[in-house]
């Protein structure tokens, strides 16, 4: 991929991902002029940028290929400079809004389980059939979904044989 194609690529990656954020801060008064298309366009947005992530981590693992462990360390470490502040800023403005407005809180998701709700998340495994593990933080599922989809391409591009399709029947399931 040349620089120019891979700019644009950067380019509509980061700008799908600057619409997400704005999508998701329809609360916001500073945001209410583009809270319209944000709730019409929000979603597709976020399709784009996994799309776009997914092809940008092709051109990788074809270009730069160092090995599953590399791949491994270098996608974990991306998402958790993400998952770490995002998971402590949640914690600290939930219990600042908890404080302020119960109700709110107590109307969206039930309150129990919480630490385990936070923990599911810390570990990418939000909504995994065992356990809802939503919390107030409601775009934190898309890093989820994006650890779970590098999972499944490194056992598609790294594992040989049965293993292959063992590891991706179980990270499906």
């Amino acid at each position: 991929m040349n620089k120019s194609t891979s700019f644009i690529f950067r380019l509509s990656e980061n700008c799908s991902s600057l619409w997400c954020l704005i999508s998701t801060c329809k609360s916001s008064l500073v945001f209410l002029i583009i809270l319209f298309l944000s709730e019409k366009y929000g979603h597709k947005f976020v399709m784009i940028f996994f799309v776009l992530s997914g092809y940008l981590i092709a051109f990788t693992f074809k270009e730069k290929n160092r090995g599953a462990k590399r791949y491994i360390i270098d996608r974990v470490s991306r998402l958790y400079s993400v998952v770490w502040p995002a998971l402590l800023l949640t914690c600290v403005l939930d219990y600042i809004g908890f404080r302020f407005n119960p109700g709110f809180y107590l109307a969206e998701i039930p309150i129990h389980h919480q630490f385990l709700r936070y923990l599911a998340n810390a570990f990418f495994w939000a909504d995994m059939g065992f356990m809802h593990s939503s919390f107030y933080n409601g775009p934190f599922w898309s890093i989820c979904y994006e650890f779970w989809y590098y999972m499944l391409f490194a056992a598609y591009c790294y594992l040989q044989g049965k293993w292959k399709y063992i590891g991706i029947g179980l990270i499906a399931y």
